[in-house]
């Protein structure tokens, strides 16, 4: 075990290319001038919280050990200078919980790799916690959350926004993870991430909105059409296209079927439905409002993708 509690480096501390087989506490510990982890292999449990580094700290190449092993080793640290992480296997993200870059951080992480390292580091903290108490699987998913924060919000100081993003979406998975986490609100994070990549996506929910019409046209049709086939002069498919011209309707006019004059301009099949089986009448309205509060969120999905891609205030 190193034991470095409050220690004071007055001079460049240099300790590349070391390889810590047990614990490292580098806790209150105060880098006066360079704090140099080049290549430095931390295996087991690792602090430096509440650590003061004045000048540069590199710790490019260096290894830590697997989540959440590492969870909240740099809290409370400062890094008055620039940290430099590159060319370190971010899958220990849960570290960066609670650090403060003052002067900048440095990492390495194209699209690709950063997402490998994410699920690697939720794999490790699933294997971790998969025997223990529901607080400390909340603390272990709660820490990975917080270290995609403090990076995400790192990345948003350099207006380096497609990272912000991506380490966002990391954030909100990790934290869909903890138990804690009400039923309601985990419903809402996977519809959020499904529809629209965590408000990254402006593609996706213009897709599904667009694919809903034809969807509740055919629901619409298939409800109806047994029922008053044999009611009606028109061919089949004036009846489908009218199907489809109720569900564009139920997007550009707004819970207009619940109109009073709404039947006035209404197909004529449409008129006989509500006439005569008022039951289905009622779950078409209903189900024209749930495709209407669907169209709605999906532009809002939108809207908000638009903003996060070009930051409109």
């Amino acid at each position: 075990k190193a034991e470095f509690w409050n220690a004071t480096f007055v001079e460049s501390a240099d300790f590349a290319n070391s390889k810590f087989q047990g614990e490292a506490h580098f806790a209150f510990a105060e880098f006066n001038k360079r704090a140099v982890f080049e290549g430095t292999a931390f295996c087991e449990q690792f602090a430096f919280s509440n650590a003061r580094f004045k000048g540069l700290a590199s710790f490019v190449g260096a290894s830590f050990p697997p989540s959440p092993q590492g969870a909240r080793a740099f809290k409370g640290a400062r890094f008055q200078g620039l940290a430099d992480f590159t060319q370190v296997e971010l899958s220990s993200l849960a570290a960066f919980d609670g650090a403060r870059f003052e002067g900048g951080v440095l990492l390495e992480d194209d699209a690709f790799d950063a997402y490998a390292h994410f699920k690697q580091a939720l794999r490790e903290t699933r294997n971790a916690v998969a025997k223990t108490e529901k607080e400390e699987t909340d603390k272990a998913y709660a820490a990975l959350e917080g270290g995609c924060r403090v990076l995400k919000q790192e990345m948003e100081k350099i207006a380096d926004w497609a990272r912000a993003n991506r380490y966002f979406r990391y954030e909100l998975i990790a934290r869909r993870h903890r138990p804690s986490l009400g039923k309601v609100e985990n419903i809402f994070s996977y519809a959020y991430g499904f529809f629209s990549d965590f408000g990254t996506a402006i593609g996706k929910p213009i897709f599904y909105l667009a694919a809903s019409i034809p969807v509740f046209a055919a629901v619409l049709y298939w409800l109806t059409a047994a029922d008053i086939a044999f009611q009606l002069a028109w061919p089949i498919d004036h009846r489908l296209w009218d199907a489809v011209t109720v569900s564009m309707q139920n997007i550009t006019q707004p819970f207009s079927i619940w109109a009073g004059r709404y039947l006035t301009h209404a197909p004529a099949w449409l008129q006989t439905v509500a006439g005569e089986q008022p039951l289905l009448w009622l779950g078409l309205r209903l189900g024209a409002t749930l495709h209407t509060i669907f169209a709605i969120a999906m532009l809002f999905l939108t809207g908000v993708a638009l903003r996060r891609k070009f930051r409109i205030t």
